[in-house]
Order: structure tokens, then sequence, then C-alpha cells
């Protein structure tokens, strides 16, 4: 009974039963080493050419109009969290800037549109 018992005591310190460990985010759940592409484009500073290389072509126009304001203001990101990518949608948080969102992939890695949960931008005191 000894032995049994020893074995099964250095068989778990052996091989512990979690041997690998997930970061997990609760804002944005399982953590990952990202999407290399669109964790560069945010760490870029925003453009029109940043519009044409990673932008879907047929979302860049709309892309612009809604976030062109946006965006110069927010990027470039500095301690970026991403989250497994889930169905073309990953969620994204900046962590130095206080930013949250989600960004929607196609299928060839470009940004189709997003939706920012939280920007850390001060309110504009005319209410505008």
């Amino acid at each position: 009974m000894r032995k049994i018992l020893s074995a099964v005591i250095l068989v778990t310190v052996l091989f512990p039963l979690s041997a690998v460990t997930y970061a997990y985010d609760p804002e944005i759940g399982l953590l990952c080493s990202g999407n290399e592409r669109i964790l560069s484009a945010l760490k870029e500073n925003f453009s029109v050419e940043w519009v044409e290389e990673y932008v879907s072509p047929s979302s860049a126009r709309d892309f612009t109009v809604m976030y062109g304001s946006l965006f110069p203001a927010i990027l470039p990101l500095e301690n970026v969290l991403m989250s497994v990518e889930d169905e073309g949608a990953l969620n994204v948080k900046d962590t130095a800037k206080g930013i949250l969102m989600t960004v929607y992939i196609d299928e060839d890695g470009q940004i189709e549109s997003l939706s920012v949960i939280r920007s850390a931008l001060p309110a504009d005191p005319a209410g505008g």
C-alpha cells in the first residue's frame, strides 16, 4: 500500500494535472499571443495608408467615416491584450489606455468593422 501511495505522490509531483495554464482576462476572455497582423495594425498610427493596408476594401469608406476622428486619438495602442479569435471576432484591450474593443476580421485577415466598447478619451465638454 505504501508503494502505491508513494507512486501516486511521485506521479502527481512529476506530472501535474494542469501542466498547461492559459491566461484569462475577465473583460475579454481567454488570451492568446494574438493575430500578428491585427496586433501590428493596432500598434501603428492611424492614416490613409493604415486604412488601405488593414481595412477590407469593401468596408474602407464606412470605416473611415465612422472611426476617422476616433482612431487618430487612440492609435497606436501600447499594452495590448488580445483574445482567442472566435468566428472572426477578436476582443482587444489596451491596459495602458483603458481601451476595450472588438475587431471583426474577414477571411483574408482584413478588418471589416469594429466596436469600441470603452475608450479612455475624455468626454467632450461641449456635449458633442
